[in-house]
């Protein structure tokens, strides 16, 4: 199929939705598009979290972007990936189940799509913290608010106006009512500079904030965590049962870019959670000279060894002896004579 028109990106432009736009442009779906090309099998994917090189640069090229691969390779939700290899089991990304019922992958801030001259979906909106658009203050919206429905672009048909509509009941997202929200500037610099890292693709301060953010998420789940953070960082109580990720995650880099003394002094404070996060989830290299390995007498039984074998295997690791005595924090003869006394 040969194309009539060709469509710039736009700033921060999400890949699925630049191209969607595109098809739009020249009045056909992205499955006909696939179709002709006899690649209809890439129909249900994600193309935004898609690793296929060969299929990158068929879209790089049937749809002519000026950067070539390295442009949709931008574009697409990859870089975020790349980011994401330092603590891999706690992605920030919002993922898409095709019946769209179990999550809302796509998010939108209505002033934005209203100031664009032709409304498109920002790679940042798919960020599972992003819940408060930086730039305007105002509550992103996953689903259109007059049918609930939530966001489905591949099924909004090319004949309509733009992408920015319901694929169910055709409401003008662009015309959503604004729910202002207002956060301390502390916090939107944070998410200004959460956001620059992506584009820096710095993997080292991206995923000590990932982590930090897993920690202060422990602290919540025992009841610690508004406490610690309006003390330290002054954070409301309010925003943050509004919009707990959100400030977990801005808390979590500002923790981290400010007093080291004062992160050390939390974590040894903490140190059980820190250990629970660390056991989960593993340990990003620029965290490990705040862990303390506690040792604790733990119950040893054959249902937690076979389940710290397992949760070590998942991260592509040898489950060893030393491994398994850290993971259950309790020391290596001990397990060792457990092991034993099995044989």
């Amino acid at each position: 199929m040969t194309l009539a028109v060709y469509l710039n990106p736009q700033p921060d432009e999400l890949l699925s939705s630049w191209v969607l736009r595109t098809c739009h442009a020249n009045a056909t779906s992205f499955y006909s598009l696939l179709w002709h090309h006899n690649k209809s099998s890439y129909a249900q994917n994600d193309i935004d979290q898609c690793k296929n090189k060969t299929f990158l640069k068929f879209l790089a090229k049937e749809l002519k972007h000026p950067s070539g691969y390295n442009g949709v390779w931008n574009m697409s939700l990859l870089p975020i990936k790349a980011l994401e290899t330092e603590f891999p089991h706690r992605s920030w990304i919002r993922g898409i189940d095709r019946r769209a019922f179990k999550w809302r992958a796509f998010r939108y801030c209505p002033v934005c799509l209203k100031n664009d001259e032709r409304p498109y979906f920002r790679q940042y909106w798919r960020l599972d913290w992003y819940e408060v658009c930086h730039l305007h203050q105002v509550q992103m919206h996953s689903s259109c608010v007059s049918c609930k429905a939530p966001l489905i672009l591949h099924r909004v048909k090319w004949k309509e106006a733009h992408l920015a509509l319901c694929n169910k009941c055709h409401a003008d997202l662009c015309k959503t009512p604004e729910v202002d929200v207002n956060l301390g500037q502390q916090t939107l610099a944070s998410i200004k500079q959460l956001l620059l890292l992506i584009k820096k693709q710095d993997k080292q301060l991206y995923s000590s904030s990932h982590f930090l953010e897993a920690f202060i998420d422990e602290l919540h789940k025992h009841g610690r965590a508004v406490t610690l953070l309006q003390d330290t960082l002054n954070i409301s109580p309010n925003d943050f049962n509004n919009f707990p990720l959100l400030i977990r995650t801005t808390a979590a880099f500002q923790l981290w870019k400010g007093d080291m003394n004062a992160l050390k002094s939390i974590s040894t404070k903490y140190q059980k959670y820190f250990n629970l996060v660390i056991r989960s989830f593993g340990c990003p290299v620029s965290i490990k000279k705040y862990h303390k390995p506690l040792r604790v007498e733990v119950d040893l039984n054959e249902k937690l060894l076979t389940k710290a074998i397992k949760d070590i295997e998942a991260t592509g690791r040898k489950a060893t002896t030393k491994r398994i005595s850290k993971h259950l924090t309790c020391s290596q003869g001990k397990l060792e004579y457990f092991i034993f006394s099995l044989l």
